[in-house]
């Protein structure tokens, strides 16, 4: 029976060390020598260069184990009626669609979300309709074409705006 279990966490690596299927801990770069004498041990490697944390349960760990995981991963929560903007390292690349929950790794990019509530305004500043034009990375992304509808106004015409089945 092996009573030691070594885990090496590369630099871009965090591990969750899990006992009895309960988080215990993150692991950070270097050799960690694990007893499992105290029960069935598991080891879960993330990689942080990704930035975004990617896990069904990502919500509730961060809920339930907010000051182990608080030094590590950041969550940003949208309501249902608001949209967000989520930019890395100072550059717009996606938009969040309401009711979106997102988790990042702290400390890889500079990870910031700006929220624009959708409740009664719906007109977006211009300088973020440069941003958000057709060519740029973040209106390609999936959410961003279900969350943002862009139409040109021409000159000499009017537009008007519908929102479920209301002009606005």
């Amino acid at each position: 029976m092996i009573i030691w279990k070594c885990v090496d966490v590369a630099d871009n690596e965090r591990a969750f060390l899990f006992r009895r299927n309960r988080f215990i801990r993150v692991l950070e770069p270097g050799r960690h020598r694990i007893m499992q004498l105290a029960g069935k041990t598991r080891v879960e490697t993330h990689d942080i260069s990704d930035v975004l944390f990617e896990r069904a349960n990502a919500k509730f760990l961060l809920n339930t184990h907010a000051e182990k995981l608080e030094p590590y991963l950041e969550g940003y929560e949208l309501s249902d009626t608001q949209v967000g903007l989520l930019y890395r390292d100072g550059h717009l690349v996606n938009v969040l669609t309401p009711g979106t929950f997102l988790s990042v790794w702290k400390g890889v990019e500079k990870v910031r979300v700006d929220i624009i509530d959708i409740s009664e305004d719906y007109t977006l500043d211009e300088k973020l309709v440069s941003l958000l034009g057709r060519d740029s990375k973040a209106s390609k992304s999936a959410a961003a074409k279900s969350a943002i509808h862009y139409a040109e106004v021409p000159d000499e015409h009017l537009g008007l705006l519908t929102v479920n089945g209301k002009l606005e």
